[in-house]
């Protein structure tokens, strides 16, 4: 990079926060459906007129969660710190990649929406006030071919998204041994000890600089929603 190069700040976070806020709302409704299963509240005849469509929606969300990661990690590391060979093919490789299990993702819950909402007096028996209010506006938002974004916009408020599984635990401290195994095996490693990677005082900085944009972003977050909604409200009162 020569001195006169500038860095790009058009890396899309907000994108980012939008994907994870949008997957995450399949992934509690799935996970309301099937805690109710477990439970033996959703009866049997019931859950087999959605449990294919609650299969091939996780599938796709576990696709599209997959998609998303590699396709903004990407964007990061070949807008900073790598070339892509053929940017062209390899960024539209990716977005496709994402447009593919997004489709896929939608048209598996609109069947569901489909069956829920037909049954939707029997459906509404199994569950709290409050989970049922969240799965019919889920539901409700995407059982058309074009989402009601005003409707789904409003479920992100209502329900908790950072709220850490068994699996995404497990995931996690599986992660981790992995990751340790590859180290060693490569010697990387041994290069992190040599260049002070490993030293205590390092890895409280990284932590610490992590925490610290973590704080920021979504602090700068609610301030741009705030800046929205003032918008919307004004955009009303003028009509």
């Amino acid at each position: 990079m020569n001195g006169g190069d500038v860095i790009s700040s058009n890396l899309p976070l907000s994108d980012i926060q939008t994907g994870i806020s949008f997957i995450s709302q399949f992934v509690t409704l799935l996970k309301l459906l099937k805690d109710a299963r477990e439970k033996k509240k959703l009866k049997d005849i019931l859950w087999r007129l959605i449990e294919d469509d609650v299969k091939r929606a996780e599938t796709a969300v576990d696709r599209l969660s997959d998609a998303v990661i590699l396709a903004f990690g990407a964007n990061f590391f070949y807008s900073l710190l790598f070339e892509p060979l053929d940017p062209d093919a390899k960024a539209k490789q990716l977005i496709e990649n994402i447009s593919r299990n997004y489709h896929e993702l939608l048209e598996s819950i609109r069947s569901l929406s489909k069956t829920i909402l037909t049954y939707q007096d029997e459906f509404k028996e199994l569950f709290s006030p409050a989970e049922w209010v969240y799965i019919k506006g889920i539901l409700s938002a995407v059982k058309e071919k074009k989402i009601d974004t005003e409707l789904l916009s409003r479920q992100v408020k209502v329900w908790p998204i950072f709220h850490q599984t068994k699996n995404q635990l497990h995931f996690q401290q599986k992660f981790s041994e992995y990751l340790n195994e590859f180290n060693k095996q490569t010697g990387l490693d041994e290069l992190n000890h040599r260049i002070g990677l490993k030293d205590k005082e390092y890895r409280e900085f990284v932590a610490k600089f992590l925490e610290r944009c973590l704080k920021e972003f979504f602090a700068e977050s609610k301030k741009f929603k705030s800046k929205q909604k003032s918008a919307s409200q004004k955009s009303k009162e003028t009509i």
